[in-house]
């Protein structure tokens, strides 16, 4: 664990969206040189769980939708 904000999940299932297949139709170069996060969507159980997370605990099943699937979350919903 990098940041006591930080979950760990164990990945129950995934899935593509439609932004995956943009790749295949005109999807513009990245500016940065680096990847995007791809096949983002998952349902996943909580393995580890950060000291400063809060509304969670250990072996909770979450769903990660596209939204916060990019290694950033929000605070709050």
């Amino acid at each position: 664990m990098l940041k006591p904000t930080d979950a760990i999940l164990k990945v129950v299932v995934a899935c593509i969206c439609g932004s995956d297949l943009h790749p295949y139709h005109n999807m513009h170069a990245h500016e940065h040189g680096e990847g995007e996060a791809m096949g983002h969507e998952v349902i996943g159980r909580i393995e580890e769980i950060g000291s400063e997370v809060a509304g969670f605990k250990k072996g909770d099943l979450v769903i990660v939708p596209f939204a916060v699937g990019d290694n950033t979350c929000p605070t709050s919903f």
